[in-house]
């Protein structure tokens, strides 16, 4: 339901506001910059390499889409997966953004970031499309939210709460923590989800939000492989420089492509630091 709704949408956005429209909204709107992202203040070199840094971390790192690699028989497999699964990535990455270009063009500058595109597509879509459309995004969310919820429960359970205790917890005490972790987590998404004023564009705090995890993850993931010098004390300097380097974004207004690129260089750096200065011999490369 979602990409059926997905291709609707695109194509009435196309129909209505045009190529060549849409063109000239950006151009009017955005100059130069909207075109050529090294000549737009918000984006530039840095922002790039974050963005490069960032892929390579979500399909390396990213649960769920580390999942996929798990799961299959070989690596022959697995490479074709990614292959044909990147297609997807695309078109979920690009066409939400040819929707905020169709309703720059349709409707202009008067209206928020965060309204133009909901408003855009009340108007254009007849209404049993718009209730198919708002189907699939209800349907798409509650599937995400339920998985991430458990996921991240069960992470704080099993990964947090679990290696504290001496001795193994039994079952039922298990199932208890995940259900008082997930409802934690569900208290602490509610608060934020409705209070918290994001500090950018949309794009710029989902990105910020996975690099809080990922850019840890890779320097870590990178490391283990790769060096034989790695340690988990430079996996745990490695995580804490990550978040450390996200956290300017969300609370002290740091640009994205600064504190992107910031939070996988500290991460990088921490990685080498904690590994030079722990105790433990070098071990074999994974």
């Amino acid at each position: 339901m979602l990409s059926i709704g997905t291709v609707l949408i695109t194509v009435y956005t196309i129909s209505a506001a045009g190529w060549g429209g849409m063109h000239d909204a950006v151009a009017r709107t955005l100059g130069e910059g909207g075109f050529n992202p090294f000549t737009n203040p918000e984006y530039g070199a840095g922002y790039i390499v974050f963005q490069i840094l960032l892929w390579m971390s979500v399909d390396t790192c990213w649960q769920t889409t580390a999942m996929r690699t798990f799961s299959t028989r070989d690596p022959a497999t697995s490479s074709k997966v990614f292959f044909w699964t990147g297609f997807i990535f695309l078109g979920r990455g690009m066409l939400p953004m040819l929707w905020g270009i169709g309703a720059l063009t349709i409707l202009g500058s008067g209206h928020t970031p965060l309204e133009a595109m909901p408003t855009m597509i009340a108007r254009l879509l007849p209404t049993g499309i718009l209730g198919l459309v708002v189907a699939g995004m209800l349907a798409a969310t509650m599937s995400v939210n339920s998985s991430y919820l458990l996921g991240w429960s069960s992470v704080i359970a099993q990964d947090v709460i679990a290696p504290l205790r001496r001795a193994p917890l039994p079952a039922p005490r298990q199932v208890l923590v995940n259900r008082i972790t997930n409802l934690l987590v569900s208290l602490f998404v509610l608060f934020w989800g409705v209070w918290y004023t994001l500090p950018g564009p949309v794009w710029f705090y989902l990105n910020m939000a996975g690099t809080i995890f990922l850019a840890g993850a890779f320097a870590a993931f990178v490391a283990g492989f790769f060096w034989k010098r790695a340690s988990t004390a430079g996996g745990y300097c490695a995580m804490l420089g990550g978040a450390a380097g996200s956290i300017g974004f969300f609370f002290f207004k740091v640009p994205a492509s600064y504190a992107g690129l910031g939070a996988f260089l500290l991460a990088g750096a921490g990685m080498l630091l904690g590994s030079l200065a722990s105790l433990g011999k070098p071990r074999n490369a994974g």
